[in-house]
Formats: C-alpha cells, structure tokens, sequence
C-alpha cells in the first residue's frame, strides 16, 4: 500500500506524535485502508503522511520534509513486499508487517486506478 501511496519502491516515514505537528494549511486526506488514512498537500499532490485510526502517533513522509537529510531511518519495516532486485546496504533492522494486526483491513486503494 505504501509503494502505491508514494508511487515509489518505499515509503520513507518517520513517526512523530501527533500532538507535535502544526500544519500549514490544511492537508488533503484519504483513507487508504479500513484502518487508516493518508495525507497530502491539496495544491500539489504531494504525499504527506500516514496515520492508523486512533493512534496518538503520525508518520511524516521524509521527502517532504524541509531537511530530509536531518532524520536518519532506523528500521526497514514491510520487508515482504521488497521488489527482489533491490538492495539496500545497511545494517538498519528489517521487520515484516504485523500480518495479525491487518488480518481484517479492508484495503480502499485502487490497483487499476478505478
């Protein structure tokens, strides 16, 4: 779902409280699935975060920070949807998806664009 979101190979997100984000403006949302939304920027499109319903947490997308370079990743997480022919090459922690926690998520993103 990330790689359909960002259109791109991953997602590069960095979780912060939500009590800590001040926008300016308003971003755009979507529910992406049964159990979450997504946010982007109304004017341009860009993705901007993902939250679970109900958690106290957001996952900012990196990219759009002002200095992405300032936030180092600490864990590779959805490891089973890595596209084969990709190697990252660090040393970062790989974790799959809690499949349990997702066993009844209702995905609402298109794979055809319909």
């Amino acid at each position: 779902m990330c790689q359909r979101a960002v259109g791109n190979l991953f997602a590069a997100l960095v979780p912060v409280p939500k009590s800590r984000i001040e926008w300016i403006g308003d971003p755009g949302s979507y529910r992406s699935s049964s159990l979450a939304a997504r946010g982007f920027c109304a004017r341009c499109g860009t993705p901007l975060s993902f939250a679970y319903d109900g958690s106290k947490w957001i996952c900012l997308t990196l990219g759009s920070l002002d200095d992405p370079a300032a936030v180092r990743p600490e864990v590779h997480y959805g490891i089973e949807s890595q596209v084969p022919w990709l190697h990252l090459a660090d040393e970062l922690p790989r974790e799959p998806t809690d499949a349990p926690a997702l066993a009844n998520m209702v995905v609402l993103q298109s794979r055809t664009g319909d």
